[in-house]
């Protein structure tokens, strides 16, 4: 045993003045009595002649000094020298995903990997700097290096597991970036294993025959630890949840896996819009899956939920939500006819098109986009007066208030292209062969999506609280419509324009997954409505809404001059088969860089704590026994 703060036993010192106050006499005052015999004991102390006395066996005295004791130790910080995993600096990875929410070790795995953190931390030198890191679906700095230990411990007890799986990749890529600032530091992984499991699927690798799935470290400068969490696999949890329409109205797709290496049979309620309308059991095999298709369903059915009655190891994955919208996409198609771009909005789900000639005025009714063909809308006054809403401009003749055309170019060979842009997902526009396309000028609000030598093809960006794309060049003047990509093409345009209601029936999104919020130009603000009934305020402007880590269905909502309007709702489920197969799994540590520590470290294990709460009840019994000797 040693301590940290020797000096802080010289406290010790003041034992002498709690001595010397029971050493001294009392100052009685003097009263008139009676009789003397019952005050012998008086007596004998007036007579001395001295302000001193001879100490006596006190209880009270002896309860003092020792609760002086404790405190004085307290304060040294006394450690014992134990066996510890790692020494010197450590970054820890903590698992917050969604298995780490199982039961089996109670009163759950992320209790305990927190306790294993905790005594983790305790067992290294004082001076030894530990990061924390919580690992879900967007991992973060939890504590930093220059944290006490005080602090990592309370940042530990504050935190929480995720509803979703965890990103170990960039956790991993965090982790080391850390180590690389801290010299002689370790990277203790504290997890129930299965990083980059596949879920109920069997590794195909002969290293692992045993059905544990491993994940294989990358190259990292700092050594590994794995701290191991979890017993069981007793759980059983919807994988997959679609809601779709059939010939004969909505079609609903439910799938159970099952974790355990025992059959199972579960009973899965379908409840469709607050009703139950369907209950049955289900047979799932071990460490398999079951389906179920269910059709049927009312022709007006809005949400529907599944769940799974009875109870496992994990709650999270036991209830799944699905959507499907209320009224279909809304698309003004204005020009001349296009009939490429008729037959490819035609194939997309849940989109009704309707076509308006260019002389004709525009439907009072709103539309979801609005889309110009090779013109622009015209008034008496023969001004542009562009519509409310979304907006898509095809080869644009002449300048409008959100943007100016000067004429056309010839010089339309594709040189730059913004690959990552939602727009050109799965598209390659390389090839693509044009005659011309008008000379726009890029607005200061729009992004160019695709430059030719002579000026921009596409451009897109939001304003006005609302999202317009341009298409510089005529459909029917390039090989576009002929390629593969042009279908792709216009669901992403399609998709890009009217984000959240154009999601495809069925459509959810995972815990910490962003959501693309609709345009509201007439609202004054966006209200998202929670799971759990909370409204969160956003501005009109707002793109994305990224606090989506509860499960849950969740309402996005305009707030306007008198009235509040929905605009669409979205379910976020869990559905992650890799956090419903909660079986504990090793990791692999032949990384070339990666080694797992087998030597017995020694680390200091403090244990002031003890002598404080010792000190409490110590105190405790002075005060009762001074009480019980008052009332006698």
């Amino acid at each position: 045993m040693g301590f940290l703060i020797p000096s802080a036993l010289a406290f010790a010192v003041l034992a002498l003045p709690i001595i010397i106050f029971y050493m001294l006499k009392l100052r009685r005052q003097p009263a008139p009595i009676s009789s003397l015999m019952l005050w012998q004991q008086v007596l004998q102390d007036r007579q001395a002649n001295t302000p001193w006395q001879r100490l006596r066996r006190n209880l009270l005295l002896l309860l003092q000094l020792l609760i002086l004791a404790l405190l004085v130790m307290a304060l040294a910080r006394p450690y014992l020298n134990v066996e510890a995993r790692v020494q010197g600096n450590v970054v820890i990875l903590l698992d917050a995903s969604a298995s780490m929410q199982a039961t089996d070790i109670a009163p759950s795995r992320y209790a305990a990997a927190q306790a294993a953190a905790g005594d983790l931390i305790d067992r290294l030198e004082a001076e030894a700097a530990v990061t924390v890191i919580i690992v879900d679906s967007s991992p973060q700095v939890l504590a930093s290096a220059g944290a006490d230990h005080s602090t990592l411990h309370q940042a530990l007890n504050a935190s929480r597991p995720g509803n979703g799986p965890a990103d170990w990749e960039a956790a991993l890529t965090l982790g080391a970036a850390n180590a690389s600032t801290l010299p002689d530091s370790t990277i203790v992984i504290i997890s129930d294993g299965g990083l980059g499991a596949d879920g109920l699927s069997e590794p195909a690798s002969p290293a692992t025959a045993t059905g544990d799935s491993t994940f294989v470290m990358p190259n990292l400068s700092a050594p590994i630890e794995f701290i191991q969490i979890g017993t069981g696999a007793e759980n059983q949890g919807l994988v997959a949840l679609a809601l779709r329409d059939g010939p004969n109205g909505p079609e609903l797709f439910v799938q159970i896996a099952n974790a355990a290496p025992e059959p199972a049979r579960r009973l899965v309620e379908i409840n469709v819009d607050g009703r139950l309308f369907d209950a049955r059991q289900m047979d799932v095999p071990a460490r398999g899956r079951a389906g179920l298709t269910l059709t049927g369903l009312p022709l007006d059915t809005q949400r529907v939920q599944a769940s799974l009655t009875g109870s496992d190891a994990l709650a999270a994955d036991d209830v799944a939500w699905a959507v499907r919208r209320a009224a279909p996409v809304r698309v003004l198609l204005v020009g001349e006819g296009n009939l490429f771009l008729e037959r490819a909005l035609g194939l997309l789900p849940n989109i009704i098109a309707q076509r308006a000639a260019p002389d004709q005025p525009l439907p009072g009714s709103p539309f979801d986009l609005v889309i110009f063909d090779r013109t622009l809308p015209t008034t008496d006054d023969s001004s542009n007066t562009l519509p409310e809403g979304n907006l898509l401009f095809i080869a644009p003749p002449a300048s409008t208030s959100l943007f100016e055309v000067s004429g056309t170019f010839s010089q339309t060979r594709p040189s730059r292209l913004e690959a990552q842009h939602p727009l050109l997902a799965y598209v390659s526009l390389t090839n693509l062969h044009l005659a011309q396309a008008q000379a726009v000028k890029p607005p200061p609000w729009a992004q160019t999506i695709i430059n030719a030598e002579g000026g921009p093809l596409l451009l897109a960006g939001q304003v006005d609280s609302r999202r317009v794309a341009i298409v510089t060049f005529d459909l029917h003047q390039s090989d576009l419509p002929l390629q593969i990509d042009f279908p792709i093409l216009v669901v992403n345009l399609t998709r890009w324009l009217v984000p959240g209601q154009n999601l495809e029936q069925g459509q959810t999104l995972r815990a910490g997954q962003p959501f693309a919020l609709p345009p509201a130009a007439t609202a004054g603000e966006l209200i998202i409505q929670t799971p759990a009934e909370a409204q969160i305020s956003l501005p009109s402007d707002r793109t994305t809404f990224n606090d989506t880590g509860e499960l849950g269905l969740y309402q996005v909502l305009a707030s306007e001059l008198d009235r509040t309007r929905l605009l669409t709702e979205f379910a976020v489920n869990l559905l992650a088969e890799p956090e419903t197969d909660i079986r504990p799994r090793p990791i692999d540590f032949t990384g070339p860089t990666t080694t797992e520590n087998t030597q017995t470290e020694t680390g200091r294990w403090e244990w002031w704590w003890g002598l404080v709460l010792l000190g409490l009840i110590v105190l405790l019994v002075e005060w009762w026994v001074y009480w019980r000797g008052a009332v006698r």
